[in-house]
């Protein structure tokens, strides 16, 4: 979350960050603690009986609406929704042309079975599968999770806007187009990449 608020704008007060799915709140609470202004969204309200908020809290995407954000937060979400083309492009209606949108998913090629990822699916007596029914819905790699969100109209931040911040991310990015299984699916986006950051 530190380095996310440096990338967001050094030079702003506080900046307005939107944690879409956020569960029991641990992202969010990292967020304030770093200077944003955080509105949580979580749609299962018993999840978010669990955050304690230092935060807005929804349960409604109708209360978000209007809204724009400087960073919109998806960490280990896209994968549990039934539709991530409809979410993301949904998201975009609070996107401003300098809005950073932040998404984590899990690398589906660095599950330990490898080749053999479907040979335990669903369940292999022991551990929960990569692919859990009724958990994940989708699995992504690299270049999956790139292919939607281009897909979908975003654009990756150009690397010169992120290596200050983010070097590691970015190295890990360049060896994903080498080698997959190494790479991340962690995604910096804009709908404007030629305008983000500022």
């Amino acid at each position: 979350m530190r380095r996310l608020r440096r990338l967001a704008n050094e030079a702003s007060g506080e900046p307005l960050l939107l944690d879409y799915g956020s569960g029991r709140g641990r992202w969010a609470r990292a967020a304030v603690a770093e200077g944003f202004r955080v509105v949580a969204y979580e749609p299962s309200v018993e999840r978010g009986r669990e955050a304690a908020p230092p935060f807005q809290l929804v349960h409604l995407e109708s209360e978000l609406r209007g809204m724009r954000f400087d960073v919109i937060h998806l960490e280990q979400v896209l994968e549990h929704v039934p539709h991530p083309f409809e979410t993301l492009t949904k998201l975009k209606a609070y996107c401003g042309p300098h809005t950073i949108v932040r998404i984590a998913v899990p690398n589906i090629l660095r599950d330990p079975s490898g080749r053999l990822i479907w040979e335990t699916w669903p369940f292999d007596g022991k551990a929960p599968h990569v692919l859990a029914p009724f958990e994940h819905l989708h699995g992504f790699t690299p270049a999956s999770l790139r292919e939607l969100c281009l897909r979908a109209g975003y654009q990756p931040i150009p690397p010169h806007h992120i290596v200050r911040t983010h070097p590691v991310t970015l190295l890990r990015h360049w060896i994903g187009f080498a080698w997959p299984r190494l790479g991340t699916t962690l995604q910096y986006l804009s709908l404007h990449s030629q305008n983000a950051p500022r």
